[in-house]
């Protein structure tokens, strides 16, 4: 599995967010973290959302995925801290 981010928007989200690229892959590698389809979203590619615990706490993650030759890759659209809603949905509250 590969993870790619844009590398201004990572900038944009960690200026704004203090969000980091460590952060956001600690999130995806959490065994506990929820993911659902994005429906509303995914109009010209197939989005999900993460929400995984990082460094920097619970986080929600955009993302796609895709294949190439060498196998996965999980592209970053943005990523910020969770809200109260989306902290009682990874605490299985909602």
């Amino acid at each position: 599995m590969r993870v790619e981010w844009d590398e201004s928007k990572a900038a944009q989200v960690e200026a704004e967010r203090n969000i980091s690229f460590d952060d956001v892959i600690a999130a995806l590698s959490d065994p506990e973290a929820a993911v659902e389809y994005d429906e509303a979203h995914s109009v010209t590619e197939e989005r999900y959302k993460l929400l995984g615990l990082s460094g920097s706490g619970l986080l929600s993650v955009i993302y796609t995925v895709s294949q190439d030759e060498s196998g996965e890759i999980i592209k970053i659209i943005t990523a910020w801290h969770a809200t109260t809603r989306e902290e009682r949905i990874y605490e299985g509250e909602e």
